[in-house]
Parts: structure tokens; C-alpha cells; sequence
């Protein structure tokens, strides 16, 4: 076999110019492709990083109490134990957490809005936090009663700054009114399409607002040293939570906030505890990652079926212009076989190469563009890549789906060409040399 790849390295050598531009072009879609799963990857990472920092974890014990049979708060009471339950079934988790969800309107004195606020501690939380900006303003601050952090978007909406004083207002679980005043303490800068559905409180505080206690919170939150075990994990922790005794409700890969209506309809009352993981949590997103994943996927064969025309047009060519040589290697005792598989060999040489090289130029652009923190300007651009920076991850799975890819398609395309050379009589392919 070794025999075949000299031949054919040589033979590609030799056509240098049909070699160049093909393998140009092939070059060229593997960068193309390389940057469009990147900008995916990306995507799908800034979700994660997203999520995790504002509302979830990469897995989480949240849950819903009903004290009749028509209402649901976003509740779940024994708190420690099932923080104890989660530190004993996950015991790789790199920190837990538990938030205090809220839902209700911020005042100021020119603007309000509805928005979801979690219940932290600042404190505890300071791995989570860390992933925020500020634009002004003191995270740490918010350790204390009375305090608020918001992102730049909702600081204007507010038309508000650092210091000023605005009401927060929620509906407590008996369906009445409390408010509270607090003081913007830091404003953060925005991260992408989900911080417009997220700011901060102090959990005593929220608890105050719900009228709720100390052993009651909204979720537990777990986060992994490697976020693609959480399927693994989840599962564990649903059977963990379950043995446990705590009624667990059905698995329903939703946001948590999506759930409030059917649980409110079903005749249960009580606690139910819901396992659920970051991907649940921007579910109803999804559909961005999935649309790229369509477009490569259609770009994809586009691209390929060009380059494997080109290919086999540079085969014709090829074989056309080595008639002579083809009836020699005949002649001599080559099988017709072994003829097939050297002109098969040639275009997987030349295509493994150049996905190689495209590839690496490929990778370098991705850390080049990552470097220059190009910022993006327009709005429905932002929502739609889910940052307010470019970001490209590289996804080494993607990249080998890559190069399996090209090399495979192109490959194939050389077959019947590679047929019809091997079909050439050798008489007649000899009376072509001059």
C-alpha cells in the first residue's frame, strides 16, 4: 500500500497546477466550515456561560409547592437536607449553591418593568459572580440588606445609576402585594440576550418579600467541573433525591418558569421536587444553535458536492492526459484493482491535506477574531448570537466531523473516475504515447 501513496504523491506533484487549485478550494471550504462551527460552538457556550451565571446551574433541585390545589409557588422547603443530599450524590461538584426565585416589577421614578430577580449571596457565591463585568458600582455591596444589581439595559430602560433608590414589588404566595425599597448597588455590563431576563437581590431580602423562611428557597444549584456529564449527573441526582422520599415530578425539558400553568392544573398539593439542567433552562433558545447547525449542515453539502464536481473534472482531466502512462502500468502487470485504488488514494491525499491545512489556518482566524473582542453594534445581531462580543469556541469533536467530512466526500467522488481508468484496455491506451 505504501507503494500506492509514493505513486500517488508523486502523480499530484507532478500536476501541480490541478493540484493547487483544487486543493485551494478545499482549503477554503474547510475554513469556511471551521469558522461557522466555531461561531456555533460559540453559541452554545455563551448559552452555558450565560445561564449558569444568571439562573441556573449545570444542574438543578428546584421544584414547586402548592398549599391547594390551584395554587404553585416556585418553592422548596427542607432546604438543608437537600443540600446535604446533593453534596452526598454529586460529591465531584466543584460548589452549591441555593437561589431564592422572584418574579415582580422594579420602580423608578421615570420608568418600571417586569423582570425575574434571584436571591443570592454574594458572598457564596463569588466563583459564579465573577463571570460579570461591572460598569459601576460594587458587587460586593450587595451583601447587605436593601440592595440591587441590574445590567446596562435595564439600567436605561430605568433611567437609573449607582445609588438611586427604586421599589421593588411582588405578589407573595397569598396572592397579596409587599414592596420594598432598595438602592441600585452596582450595575453590570450586559451578557448577551438571557441578562434581559435576570437581576440580583439579596436572598434576605426576597425571603422578606415572600414572606418566606430560612429553610425555604427557590433552587439548589450544582455546578461540575465538566459540564458535559450533566446528563449522567442529572439522572443520578433524580434517583438520589427520589430514594430520599421526596415526590419528584416528571421530567419535562422546559424553562422552569414555563411550568407554573400545568403544575397549577394538576390536583396535588404539597412539595414536588423538579430535576432539571442548564439546557432546560434555555430551552426555548435553542432553536438559534439549531438553525446554525442546519445551515452548516446545507452549506456543507453545497460546498462538498462543488468540490467533488471539481474533483472529478480534474480526474477526467487527469486520466485523459495519462492514457499513455495508464496503458504502461497495465501493460507491466498492474491489476486493473490496484489501478482503481491509485487514482482513489490520489484525491485522499490531496484532500487530507489540504482539510489539514485549512483546518490550522481555520483555527488560527477563530483566535485572531477571539483576540480582537470585536464588539457587536447591532441589536438583533446580539440577540441572535446570544453576546454582545464576537465569540468563537472551538469544538475538537467538530473539528474531526470536519475533516471525516471533506476527505470522505471527496474521496468518493474520485471513484468513477478511478472505474473508468481501470476499464482502459492497455492496447489501446499504449497507442496514445507519441
Amino acid at each position: 500500500m505504501g507503494i500506492f501513496f509514493t505513486i500517488g504523491f508523486r502523480s499530484l506533484i507532478k500536476h501541480k497546477t490541478h493540484s493547487l487549485i483544487l486543493g485551494s478550494a478545499i482549503i477554503s471550504v474547510t475554513i469556511l466550515l471551521i469558522i461557522i462551527t466555531n461561531v456555533t460552538s460559540g453559541i452554545q457556550d455563551t448559552m452555558m456561560k450565560g445561564s449558569t451565571t444568571l439562573f441556573s446551574g449545570h444542574v438543578n433541585i428546584t421544584g414547586f409547592f402548592k398549599t391547594s390545589t390551584s395554587s404553585a409557588a416556585p418553592v422548596i422547603t427542607d432546604l438543608a437536607r437537600l443540600r446535604k443530599l446533593a453534596r452526598e450524590i454529586v460529591p465531584e461538584a466543584t460548589f452549591i449553591v441555593d437561589r431564592v426565585n422572584g418574579f415582580g416589577k422594579i420602580i423608578s421614578d421615570q420608568s418600571s418593568m417586569q423582570i425575574p430577580m434571584m436571591g443570592i449571596d454574594v458572598e457564596e457565591e463569588a466563583p459564579i459572580l465573577k463571570d460579570l463585568s461591572v460598569a459601576a458600582g460594587n458587587i460586593s455591596d450587595l451583601s447587605k440588606k436593601n440592595g440591587l444589581i441590574i445590567f446596562e439595559a435595564q439600567a436605561k430602560k430605568l433611567k437609573v445609576a449607582v445609588g438611586d433608590r427604586v421599589t421593588v414589588s411582588m405578589p407573595t404566595y397569598r396572592n397579596m402585594y409587599n414592596t420594598m425599597d432598595v438602592n441600585v448597588v452596582a450595575i453590570v455590563r450586559d451578557m448577551g440576550y438571557l441578562s434581559n431576563f435576570s437581576a440580583f437581590l439579596n436572598k434576605d431580602d426576597i425571603r422578606e418579600l415572600y414572606q418566606m423562611k430560612e429553610d425555604s428557597s427557590g433552587r439548589v444549584m450544582i455546578f461540575l467541573p465538566n459540564y458535559k456529564t450533566v446528563a449522567a449527573v442529572e439522572s443520578r441526582v433524580r434517583s438520589g433525591i427520589e430514594k430520599a422520599g421526596f415526590r419528584l415530578m416528571d421530567k419535562d425539558p422546559q424553562p422552569f418558569f414555563m411550568k407554573f400553568d400545568k403544575v397549577a392544573a394538576e390536583g396535588w398539593t404539597g412539595q414536588k421536587i423538579d430535576i432539571t439542567n442548564w439546557e432546560d433552562e434555555v430551552s426555548i433558545m435553542k432553536w438559534i444553535i439549531t438553525l446554525f447547525n442546519v445551515l452548516t449542515g446545507m452549506l456543507t453539502m453545497i460546498l462538498l458536492t462543488i468540490v467533488s464536481l471539481g474533483l472529478m473534472n480534474m480526474l477526467w482531466i487527469t486520466i485523459k492526459e495519462r492514457t499513455g502512462e495508464i496503458g504502461t502500468m497495465r501493460a507491466i502487470g498492474m491489476q486493473r484493482r490496484s489501478l482503481v485504488i491509485l487514482f482513489i488514494i490520489e484525491p485522499f491525499i490531496l484532500s487530507s491535506l489540504s482539510t489539514i491545512i485549512g483546518i490550522v489556518i481555520g483555527l488560527l482566524i477563530s483566535a485572531g477574531l477571539n483576540a480582537m473582542h470585536i464588539i457587536i453594534a447591532d441589536s438583533a445581531l446580539r440577540t441572535f448570537l446570544m453576546s454582545d462580543t464576537l465569540l468563537l469556541s472551538t469544538s475538537f469533536s467538530q473539528i474531526i466531523i470536519t475533516f471525516i467530512a471533506i476527505t470522505t466526500f471527496t474521496t468518493v467522488g474520485a471513484i468513477i473516475p478511478a472505474w473508468r481508468a481501470g476499464k482502459l484496455s492497455p492496447v489501446i491506451a499504449m497507442s496514445t504515447i507519441d
